[in-house]
């Protein structure tokens, strides 16, 4: 049976193709930097890709801060019983705003990133990524008014899945699937591979488990 690599549980909303078509083609700097001598990277493209990283770090994380601040204060807004219409519609302007903000630089970064790559670097990465994940994969997080999650798994086979078991905060195993969950019910996540995964579940635990615990 072909390895299973299962990668992160993460929040994905609304149509994913786009951000699907990132993780495909493009590659984050801790992918490339994490396997600059499996591809032969030279130090003048090491020290390349450090400077593009380092050009657009500072900007995007004062955007960040700005959209988690922006965020706290919606969340305090929306737990209100009457809810300020006007305040609240112009605060997700501005989450909108820095959200599309974020993607943008980061889209910009990788394509440059990736322009430093020869075809053959290119190809190695993408077995390397398949093989192993990308550190970074996820390519932004989105607003969105429907939000699932989602189980993101890494391999060559895509019918291998892990096993996956919903508590509730007792440890009950209760029934439940991932396409109906929602995100803010979850209390936790786990996930165990290998020989203790097998040690606990068994046989049906060989491709890994992942465990969630609703509040």
């Amino acid at each position: 049976m072909k390895k299973l690599v299962i990668g992160v549980l993460c929040i994905v909303v609304g149509s994913v193709s786009a951000q699907d078509v990132f993780e495909k083609q493009l590659f984050s700097t801790d992918l490339i930097l994490k396997y600059q001598e499996d591809i032969g990277l030279a130090e003048d493209r090491v020290t390349q890709i450090k400077k593009i990283y380092n050009d657009h770090i500072t900007t995007f994380n004062i955007v960040r801060w700005d959209l988690d601040a922006h965020m706290s204060k919606m969340n305090k807004l929306l737990a209100a019983d009457q809810i300020d219409e006007k305040e609240s519609n112009a605060l997700m302007d501005l989450i909108l705003e820095k959200e599309e903000q974020l993607k943008k630089m980061r889209f910009k970064m990788m394509v440059s990133l990736k322009n430093l790559l020869n075809s053959e670097q290119q190809d190695q990465l993408h077995k390397l990524k398949a093989a192993h994940g990308d550190p970074s994969s996820v390519f932004i997080t989105q607003l969105n008014e429907n939000p699932r999650v989602s189980l993101k798994v890494q391999g060559e086979d895509g019918s291998i899945k892990p096993l996956v078991i919903i508590k509730d905060k007792k440890g009950r195993q209760v029934e439940g699937d991932l396409e109906s969950l929602k995100p803010n019910k979850i209390e936790s996540i786990t996930v165990l591979k290998g020989e203790s995964a097998k040690a606990i579940y068994g046989p049906k635990a060989e491709n890994g488990v992942v465990t969630i615990v609703l509040k």
